[in-house]
């Protein structure tokens, strides 16, 4: 099972959407402008003290991300 993210609204409360990043560990997500929060849904016991975090997307402009996972395996 690969990992698995979500985009939820601005104060964390709704989900929007969920995606897994393809195998080179990239993703495109395409959202309206707006502040958003991105977490780790699974699969457990990957961490990351990144996450939650606050995203906010402005029209016109593209985010990039660098999230370090820690998968626990070495």
């Amino acid at each position: 099972m690969g990992l698995i993210f979500r985009v939820l609204d601005q104060r964390g409360e709704r989900e929007l959407l969920r995606f897994s990043p393809a195998e080179d560990c990239r993703f495109r997500v395409a959202l309206a402008p707006g502040k958003y929060v991105l977490d780790f849904v699974g699969p457990a016991p990957a961490l990351s003290k990144e996450l939650p975090r606050e995203v906010q997307v402005r029209a016109g402009e593209t985010v990039e991300l660098t999230i370090h996972i820690d998968t626990g395996i070495r």
